[in-house]
C-alpha cells in the first residue's frame, strides 16, 4: 500500500522532492522531527500546520516501518517503545509536544544509505538534482501500490 503522508490524491512531483529531499537529508545528518519535510504545507509556519504535522508522522512511520530510519538514541529501544514516543508526539499537550518535536531524533539506517548511494544520492549536492523514482517507490511503497 503506498503512502499519501497527508496528501489527497495522487503525490505531486513536489511531494516527492520533498520526500527524497528528506531521504538524502537523514543520510547526511540526523533530523528531528521539527525539521522534517519542510517544503510540504509550508512546514511548522506554514498556512496548514497541523497537515504539515500529520505528513510528517505518516512519513516517519512509513520509513521506520521500512527500515530506512531509527531513532537516534544511546539505549535500543523496541518497536513498541518507538510507537509509544511517536504516540506522545502526536497526543500529549502543546508544550510537552512541542519539546518532543524538537529533541526527538532520526537517523538513516544503512539500508537507506546504501539505496541512495546506488542512486548517486549521497552528498548535499544531490538535493538540487531530479526525483529518482526508484528512491521515493522505495521510501513510499507506491511503486507496489500502483503496479
Amino acid at each position: 500500500m503506498g503512502i499519501s503522508f497527508g496528501q489527497q490524491g495522487t503525490p505531486s512531483m513536489d511531494f516527492h522532492q520533498a520526500l527524497q529531499s528528506q531521504l538524502i537529508r537523514l543520510s547526511l545528518d540526523d533530523s528531528s522531527l521539527i525539521e522534517m519535510l519542510p517544503e510540504l504545507h509550508g512546514g511548522q509556519y506554514g498556512p496548514t500546520p497541523s497537515a504539515w504535522r500529520e505528513a510528517v508522522m505518516a512519513c516517519v512511520r512509513t520509513l521506520l516501518r521500512r527500515g530506512l530510519i531509527k531513532v537516534l538514541t544511546r539505549k535500543s529501544m523496541s518497536d513498541e517503545d518507538v510507537e509509544q514516543l511517536l504516540r506522545a508526539c502526536e497526543e500529549d499537550a502543546d508544550e510537552d509536544r512541542e519539546m518532543l518535536w524538537h529533541s526527538t531524533y532520526f537517523v538513516a539506517t544503512e539500508k537507506l544509505c546504501e539505496l541512495l548511494r546506488c542512486h548517486g544520492l549521497d552528498d548535499w549536492t544531490a538535493l538540487d538534482g531530479a526525483v529518482v523514482p526508484a528512491v521515493v517507490e522505495a521510501a513510499s511503497g507506491e511503486g507496489a501500490a500502483n503496479a
